[in-house]
């Protein structure tokens, strides 16, 4: 038995006697190399007392002294291969191996993560600048079909105008023809405070964009909305708002003419911007609120509430005080902000006036149907927004006001800084 273990290792032996007997001169065995009967007895006994234990092994030193001395050598020869044999088939971890290894990888992960969403921030941003660069293709497109004039907030209605936002108009111009023709631009759209949405709009206000969508945007933009009748539809809300003006005129509702290029029946065109389509702001970023029936923070601290989903009641005209005078309070909170795409000049509507510098740490202030407020996003340090000649670029929270407000007028004959 134990010769025939021999047998089957002997392929395996003859290459470790091969590195041994190369180290220390001796001849070198082959394969087919036979071992001496003495040899083969020996080998046979050391294998199964190294198998058995280690003290069965010192049995070997009660050969007779003849048997012994003439084994001495091949025994240590063979107990220093039977060492390195069995060495080599070691392939577990002590414990502590583990722990260090483990460690390594967790200081790796703790290095790279924050590399990893640094880069995914970087590619949702350049994703949201395409997104309005694609509103300004649509924007230009339009200019092209309506001899450069610039979509309106909506037109006069019954008891209120009929708002379809400038989001509505552009849709043939974004390959959405077929979302526009579900609008039948006949039916009023209801007054906002009073009246409700017609059904035959509803699908249309509960359909969500992806272009009119910043990717870094948190929540759904889906929200629900409870109208003066009693039901509860869902509407869609939008990251970039038309830009109605810097509300340093005093002019929050987008029902009314500002210093800006959009509200209701306004009939501007190319010609009118004197400032220069390089110097004005055509559509900036916003978020969408929390949703008209979200429930609202009881705090009326501004530091524990998050103004990207959150807008102060009260006057418009208290976000330009504030920034004034640099305080201000705030009695109560509504998630409305920006969550219809297809209204304009409603309270919830993508019109708006910006007097607060991007993500101010003063909130937005809604009364009514009068807005404003402050251009917003979930990007580090700035937002995104579209020249009126269809560029597009980040502007830094820290931009100057004086800048910040000649980029939302048109002819107001600034001289503009670096932004």
């Amino acid at each position: 038995m134990l010769n025939k273990a021999v047998r089957k290792r002997n392929g395996c032996w003859a290459k470790i006697f091969d590195n041994k007997r190369n180290s220390q001169n001796l001849p070198v065995f082959k394969p087919q190399t036979r071992f001496s009967r003495l040899t083969k007895s020996a080998l046979a006994y050391y294998l199964r007392a190294d198998i058995e234990s280690q003290q069965e092994a010192s049995q070997i030193s009660l050969l007779t002294p003849g048997v012994h001395a003439s084994l001495c050598h091949e025994m240590t020869f063979f107990e220093q291969i039977g060492r390195e044999f069995h060495m080599r088939g070691k392939k577990a971890f002590t414990l502590v191996e583990l722990l260090v290894v483990i460690a390594i990888i967790g200081v790796l992960i703790a290095l790279l993560l924050p590399a990893v969403q640094q880069a995914r921030e970087a590619a949702r941003r350049m994703q949201c600048s395409n997104n309005l660069k694609q509103i300004g293709l649509a924007l230009h497109n339009y200019f092209s079909t309506y001899r450069e004039a610039l979509p309106s907030a909506g037109i006069p209605g019954s008891g209120y105008p009929n708002d379809h936002s400038p989001h509505a108009r552009l849709l043939p111009y974004m390959e959405q023809a077929n979302l526009q023709n579900l609008i039948d631009w006949n039916i009023n759209m209801g007054h906002p405070g009073s009246g409700s949405l017609p059904p035959e709009l509803w699908p249309v206000a509960a359909y969500p964009i992806d272009t009119y969508l910043c990717p870094s945007m948190a929540g759904d933009p889906v929200t629900e909305f409870t109208m003066n009748d009693g039901n509860t539809i869902d509407v869609a809300g939008a990251s970039y708002a038309m830009i109605h003006g810097n509300g340093l005129d005093g002019q929050s509702h987008a029902g009314r003419e500002a210093n800006g290029l959009c509200w209701v029946e306004s009939k501007l065109r190319l010609r009118d911007v004197t400032d220069g389509t390089t110097n004005q702001i055509a559509f900036a970023e916003t978020t969408v609120g929390a949703g008209a029936e979200a429930t609202p923070p009881t705090t009326t601290v501004v530091e524990d509430v998050d103004l990207r989903v959150w807008r102060a009641s009260g006057s418009a005209s208290n976000a330009l005080a504030w920034l004034t005078s640099g305080s201000g309070s705030v009695t109560g909170w509504n998630g409305g902000k920006s969550t219809i795409w297809l209204r304009g000049s409603s309270p919830n509507g993508l019109v708006l006036a910006l007097p607060l510098p991007p993500n101010s740490k003063i909130p937005d202030f809604q009364s009514k149907s009068g807005k404003a407020g402050a251009s917003r996003s979930y990007h580090p340090g700035g937002v995104n927004v579209l020249l009126l000649d269809g560029s597009c670029r980040f502007i830094p929270d820290t931009i100057d006001y004086n800048t910040w407000h000649g980029l939302l007028s048109r002819a107001n004959g600034e001289v503009l800084g670096e932004f």
